[in-house]
């Protein structure tokens, strides 16, 4: 594959490389070449494959795609591997893909939510409240007794009772209708250990040129906790709660952040 694209980009100037794949694959010895201008992620492909491609490709259609992974520079950089035993020991814990590269500051090719669109968009207006009784809908209520219809004790079903609302603004800022993904990151105080940063919630939102929406996305109890591996119990940490919001996990496309105190 490598090879191939290799080829063809040295006999023309203007390559995009189309990637049907459903886990990472190492980009690095053809993604800096000049003659590669482009490269589109479509997974797998569906029977509508090459008319949507089509559509992309000419501008038909803006694309709003995002990556569900970290593409990574070195195959070593993701500090796991297919293991050639039967037995497997997680020493990664709850660092895995994007909590992973922050944790070692590792640069990647490509960060987790990452996308491009035909348009731009801005974000504007972020407001941190509490979350009351008046917040729920019926969608959100249906949802969280699904979730937990399993469990016998119905009093953890305040454990997905909202507890924070998180609004803000974006503005479609181009010239094209398009879609943004808003990624909303949390950061929990030092005594918590865990990663420097944890999506918690995200949206897609169709915004038509010039427009735009108000968004809100809601932090349960469950965001707000992390498992006492001491206590063996869900734990809320006091202190300092950060929230970002990004359109992927790289630091440098957070739009959005503030704090809240617990």
């Amino acid at each position: 594959g490598d090879k191939l694209v290799q080829k063809v980009a040295s006999l023309c100037s203007s390559t995009i490389v189309i990637v049907n794949s459903v886990s990472q694959l190492n980009l690095e010895p053809w993604i800096e070449h000049p003659n590669v201008t482009g490269v589109l992620w479509s997974g797998l492909p569906g029977t509508e494959y090459g008319s949507a491609l089509v559509d992309i490709l000419f501008g038909d259609y803006n694309p709003g795609g995002k990556l569900v992974f970290t593409l990574a520079k070195n195959d070593s950089d993701y500090g796991t591997n297919i293991s050639n035993t039967y037995n497997s020991n997680y020493t990664e814990g709850v660092f895995l893909d994007y909590r992973h590269f922050d944790k070692n500051n590792i640069v990647p090719r490509f960060h987790f939510g990452f996308g491009l669109s035909y348009t731009t968009f801005s974000f504007s207006k972020l407001i941190i409240s509490k979350a009351g009784d008046e917040n729920y809908s019926i969608g959100q209520t249906f949802h969280r007794q699904r979730r937990l219809s399993a469990y016998a004790n119905q009093h953890l079903l305040k454990f997905y009772d909202p507890a924070y609302n998180i609004t803000f603004t974006i503005t479609n800022t181009g010239e094209r209708d398009g879609s943004e993904v808003a990624q909303l990151y949390l950061s929990f105080p030092e005594e918590a250990a865990q990663p420097p940063k944890i999506l918690r919630g995200f949206e897609r939102v169709y915004i038509s040129s010039s427009r735009s929406k108000q968004i809100t996305l809601q932090l349960t109890q469950r965001d707000i906790s992390y498992w006492n591996v001491i206590n063996q119990k869900w734990t809320i940490a006091s202190g300092k709660y950060t929230v970002s919001i990004s359109t992927s996990a790289n630091n440098a496309d957070i739009k959005l952040q503030d704090t809240f105190n617990i």
